[in-house]
């Protein structure tokens, strides 16, 4: 077992190795600090033998020799066919642990006074040293069995309580509430096990079953945990899936089903490369509770919750490529939205934290304070476009693991992504598009004005040849406009590319002793002229490579008739003036006037070209394929 922080900035973080000398895998979680200590303290599990040892210092458990010289053991009293399946901390109150058979144990890890000590008490509904009023509840393990699922409510700073809520695969829930001391009650059970089925029968084909996979609670404002996510699983004859469900539990009330709607498609596990046990999906709700992670073993999800209805607007799943089937999810937890206290700078997202086999640690956050109220959805145009922009951005790469192929599920239209993609083509072409939103300003992801100039326009080029590629790998039946369009601003892009890099080779052998005007500088004024009136100019040809094609200026640029392809016209009118000035009479400077010119042309003859041959979007023995 390793510890490590994992926020640190350091590249080669220090990892506490544990040697757990025992075949049997044990169960871990780290404890809150002591006060004026910031490292954490540590327990430590063996499900099979019932042994419990603690530290309330990582480094003293290495510097003691795991479990051989602990700072605190005891063993709890479980049956021989009996094994500790579930480790819940609920901090500060203590922790739960469950057992196969269905046992609850309240654990505490310190005395009266503060001191490190382990003591423990069975969990039943007489509630140790309060009075559950529930007494109808069976005691013990008994109607408990097969639980999947130990989970802490959202914890209350004000307070030293917990809730722990408690779910069995068939469908009983159990609200708890726990205190220091081993003080502990049952606060509300019931079963949603029918409640489940019933909402989702009409999405149903015949009767499938139904199995409570992991719950989560829903913070709010008032740290009250009246509301639980819960994932289950759906098998039925010919398919199977997850569904998942808000539930509100009241305390001394039956847990009621609000609303639920079934998951896209979970990515397929590759079980046969693992031999152990192939782990269940785990579910997190971190506050402010808008949002709910999913991690499965070949990929996650990421959820907005119902706010104010009982519809699931965004739910969205993402797998990794068939190519990296050694890519494994093999530990997860999640991350809370957190402020300094000083400053009340964010810190930190909400989100969920991935460990990956033969990869690391990634982090999956989403953007929840930032958004607001905007409502976002996995369906329309926007959302097409969101998926389409991630194929060709984050796509491009051999080494990015992420699947990027459309789904059978997601039943897009032709005529939806031929929209989309011009739309896309468009905005790379234009630099982007600036979107403003209450409190929030969304940069188009194409936007990278600080990229040096050379790669601001290569990455522009190749942004476009991706999206052409993206549309004939997944999408060959387009429309030919649509062909014709994408394959346009795939030229028009790398002409400028290639026109920046000719223009900087020339200024490079310029002899600024020899007269004569340069043919592009002179074109370009003239059109920054004509669009904006401006006469006096500052390194206007860069200036003109970077914003060309860029937003406001760029539609008026376009009034006036100074797109890329306007250059060829206005170089030879600009020839024509040098022949009919006093240039003309000088042979050296109109030879270097057209062969400026000539280079221009050729330029954009030969980005045409290239782009036709390597992307291949319009037959080229085709009548069509002529301008």
């Amino acid at each position: 077992m390793y510890v490590w922080s994992y926020t640190t900035q350091h590249s080669d973080p220090v990892v506490l190795t544990f040697p757990v000398r025992s075949k049997e895998p044990s169960l871990a979680t780290l404890v809150s600090p002591n006060a004026g200590s910031h490292e954490p303290g540590l327990i430590l599990v063996k499900p099979m033998t019932g042994q419990i040892a603690y530290w309330d210092a990582v480094g003293s458990a290495v510097a003691e020799g795991l479990i051989q010289r602990a700072g605190v053991q005891t063993v709890l009293p479980i049956a021989s066919d009996e094994t500790i399946t579930y480790l819940c901390n609920a901090e500060p109150a203590g922790f739960v642990l469950a057992t196969s058979k269905g046992a609850l144990w309240n654990i505490s890890v310190r005395d009266a006074e503060g001191r490190p000590n382990l003591s423990f008490v069975p969990m039943t509904n007489t509630g140790g040293a309060w009075l559950s009023g529930l007494r109808s509840f069976i005691g013990g393990g008994q109607g408990r069995a097969d639980v999947v699922a130990v989970k802490p409510g959202v914890r209350d700073a004000n307070s030293e309580r917990r809730e722990v809520f408690v779910a069995t695969k068939r469908g009983g829930i159990e609200k708890w509430e726990l205190a220091r001391g081993g003080v502990y009650r049952l606060c509300g059970h019931g079963d949603i096990y029918t409640a489940m089925h019933q909402l989702l029968q009409d999405q149903l084909s015949g009767d499938p079953t139904l199995s409570i996979v992991d719950i989560a609670s829903v913070p709010n404002k008032h740290g009250s945990s009246d509301k639980l996510i819960i994932l289950a699983s759906c098998i039925g004859q010919n398919s199977s899936g997850y569904a998942i469900f808000s539930c509100h539990f009241s305390e001394n009330q039956q847990p009621r089903i609000s609303s639920g709607t079934f998951l896209p498609p979970a990515p397929e596990d590759y079980s046969s490369l693992r031999p152990a046990a192939v782990t269940q999906p785990q579910l997190y709700v971190p506050p402010p509770g808008r949002s709910a992670f999913i991690a499965y073993s070949r990929g996650f999800s990421v959820i907005s919750l119902p706010n104010g209805s009982e519809d699931w607007p965004y739910r969205d799943t993402i797998t990794f490529r068939e190519d990296f089937p050694q890519l494994r999810v093999i530990g997860s937890g999640q991350e809370d939205l957190t402020y300094d206290r000083t400053s009340n700078r964010k810190l930190r997202n909400p989100g969920m934290i991935l460990v990956l086999q033969g990869a690391g640690v990634a982090r999956v956050e989403t953007f929840d304070t930032e958004v607001g109220d905007l409502r976002l959805l996995t369906s329309g145009g926007d959302w097409i476009q969101s998926k389409i922009e991630q194929a060709v951005f984050y796509g491009v790469s051999g080494e990015n693991p992420i699947d990027f192929k459309p789904r059978q599920e997601w039943n897009w239209k032709l005529h939806d992504v031929e929209r989309v993609t011009i739309k896309i083509s468009t905005e790379i072409l234009t630099s982007g598009n600036s979107v403003r939103l209450p409190n929030v300003m969304v940069v188009s992801k194409y936007t990278q004005l600080g990229l040096p100039l050379e790669e601001f326009l290569t990455t522009k080029s190749h942004s476009l040849v991706s999206l052409a590629q993206y549309l004939r790998s997944f999408f060959p039946n387009v429309s030919y406009a649509t062909r014709q369009t994408l394959l346009l601003d795939a030229e028009k892009a790398a002409a400028v590319k290639h026109l920046w890099l000719t223009w900087g080779k020339r200024l490079e052998a310029f002899d600024t002793h020899e007269r004569g005007t340069q043919i592009l500088e002179s074109v370009v004024k003239d059109m920054r002229r004509e669009a904006t009136g401006e006469a006096v100019y500052v390194d206007v040809v860069r200036e003109w490579f970077r914003n060309e094609v860029s937003s406001a200026m760029f539609m008026k640029l376009i009034s006036q008739g100074s797109k890329i392809g306007d250059l060829i016209v206005r170089s030879l009118r600009v020839c024509q003036k040098y022949v009919r000035s006093q240039y003309g009479k000088d042979p050296m400077i109109l030879a270097r006037a057209i062969l400026e010119a000539n280079e221009i042309v050729l330029v954009h003859a030969y980005s045409a070209y290239s782009n036709r041959s390597t992307l291949s979007l319009l037959p080229m023995n085709s009548a069509r394929n002529t301008r």
